[in-house]
């Protein structure tokens, strides 16, 4: 039998936005639904935050585009507190990026895309382990320049982050699952495929992989028998209304 013999392989570099504080804009905010717990934990509604920095892609498929980051929160407010280290990591990155407290009434109602979407700020962005984090966000300092829209540079009309697509296909239903789920059939399976195939029109062409990506794996999971024909389609129609309110904000870069 022949040996195998492995070498080091061929080398990648990821490209990553400095470490240290930069200027950012904040590009979109993204309901994901509720999201499993971490080791276990309880399941908790999300949202992510996404920030455009001015630092550009060198290379690759995104080159001359603006990079991303983002930050995932627990989606609430928690109880309104009047103490800073009582409040919940949400309520602290609004008010960085508002550099005002939030009212009570903010706490209870907040229209989140509205306030924020198109906000400049600071963050501080750290690097671990071959990746770049948000660690901070803070207030923009008076006199800075901000990162205004730039259309050949920003994200595309329609784009869906690959990061926003998977936690959209492992969001949790809102009701109770059945102990047991009755495995589909292809007849059954097909409302899910019909899904998938009305998705795919109103997808941009930097969108159609990681989101196809996330539609299989929903369907995968159909199959399977680990969620039902029913939440199988919820799963897909919570895609469809973050795509579609994606292509409705056309012309806004």
């Amino acid at each position: 039998m022949d040996e195998i013999v492995v070498g080091e392989g061929p080398s990648f570099e990821r490209e990553l936005p400095k470490a240290g504080s930069c200027a950012a804009r904040i590009w979109r905010v993204f309901s994901v639904g509720v999201q499993p717990g971490f080791n276990g934990g309880e399941p908790k509604p999300a949202i992510v935050i996404y920030f455009v920095l001015p630092y550009k892609y060198q290379s690759g498929p995104f080159k001359g585009k603006r990079m991303l980051e983002h930050v995932k929160y627990v989606a609430g407010m928690g109880k309104f507190e009047t103490i800073a280290s009582k409040r919940t990591y949400l309520r602290l990155a609004l008010e960085a990026v508002l550099n005002r407290p939030l009212t009570k009434e903010e706490c209870t109602g907040m229209k989140l895309r509205s306030a924020l979407e198109g906000q400049s700020c600071m963050v501080q962005i750290v690097h671990k382990n071959g990746y770049a984090n948000v660690n901070g966000i803070m207030s923009m300092p008076d006199g800075m320049p901000p990162i205004n829209p730039e259309p050949e540079a920003d994200p595309p009309e329609g784009y869906i982050p690959e990061y926003i697509t998977k936690l959209l296909a492992q969001a949790l239903p809102q009701e109770s699952a059945p102990e047991e789920s009755e495995k589909p059939t292809g007849e059954s399976t097909r409302a899910i495929e019909e899904e998938i195939g009305r998705l795919s029109n109103v997808l941009g062409p930097f969108s159609v992989a990681s989101s196809k990506a996330g539609l299989q794996t929903i369907h995968d999971m159909v199959k399977s028998g680990g969620i039902t024909v029913e939440q199988g389609i919820a799963k897909v129609k919570s895609m469809l209304m973050t795509l579609e309110d994606e292509v409705a904000k056309k012309g806004t870069f």
